[in-house]
């Protein structure tokens, strides 16, 4: 429900306020500029994506400060997420690896190579 009335970026703001209480994980979400509403199957994607990263990354208990960003670009849609030494702890979890092959059997989603501190998800909306 709060995905048909809020979109994915709402969903995941509610998302984010029910994992901070008593999470030690802190979470910057930038929704740069202002994006518009998908359609539903991208949207559907959007959330599960950063909520499996999310979850994943809260799992780590190594990163104190996440910082989340959305841009939205040419038929794409990237998701940043950004932590101290995120790229290199994400490497060395066996959840990771899973998502990583979930991403990779997925047509119109890519991950690009992680560098130290950061990974990235791009959707490519126009497929």
């Amino acid at each position: 429900i709060c995905m048909q009335d809020l979109g994915p970026y709402g969903a995941i703001k509610s998302l984010y306020e029910l994992m901070k209480e008593g999470n030690k994980l802190t979470i910057d979400i930038d929704f740069n500029g202002a994006l518009k509403r998908q359609s539903e199957k991208i949207e559907i994607r959007i959330f599960r994506l950063m909520q499996y990263l999310i979850r994943i990354i809260d799992s780590l208990k190594t990163v104190a400060l996440l910082n989340v960003s959305v841009d939205e670009r040419d038929g794409q849609i990237v998701l940043t997420f950004e932590g101290a030494t995120l790229g290199q702890q994400l490497e060395h979890c066996s959840e990771y690896q899973l998502f990583k092959e979930l991403v990779d059997s997925i047509d119109d989603v890519e991950l690009l190579e992680p560098t130290e501190c950061q990974i990235s998800v791009v959707l490519h909306a126009n497929k």
